[in-house]
């Protein structure tokens, strides 16, 4: 199975259809440079994410902060290797589209990397 197949499978486990998969999938390679989206990839991971803004699109949002869409392999881990050194935010949200719960959920930078950091141990 291959890095993009994981993430859609985890997409799909997630609520989406593959044609939801296929439609965040484009927007997040095709988006224009003010949304600020980003496909990151390494040898065994992927991963797509965006930088958010409290504001009219995300109103619950308590600052700036990684909506991190989906993530294969060992992308979380690496993405907060990565972003530590130079793109830092104080909040990682994720979207939770499954009935019942928010449809984005916050939790604080510190607390997710050293979830993922203590992970790795």
């Amino acid at each position: 199975m291959t890095l993009i197949e994981q993430m859609e499978a985890v997409c799909r486990h997630s609520g989406y259809t593959h044609k939801d998969f296929c439609a965040w999938f484009d927007y997040y390679l095709e988006a224009p440079v003010d949304h600020r989206c980003y496909f990151l990839k390494g040898p065994d991971w992927v991963m797509l994410a965006r930088h958010i803004s409290p504001g009219e699109e995300f109103p619950d949002a308590p600052g700036d902060a990684w909506l991190i869409f989906h993530a294969s392999g060992s992308g979380l881990k690496k993405f907060f290797d990565c972003a530590a050194l130079a793109y830092e935010l104080p909040y990682v949200c994720f979207a939770r589209p499954l009935k019942g719960r928010k449809e984005l959920q916050f939790f604080k930078w510190e607390k997710i990397r050293r979830l993922c950091v203590a992970g790795d141990s």
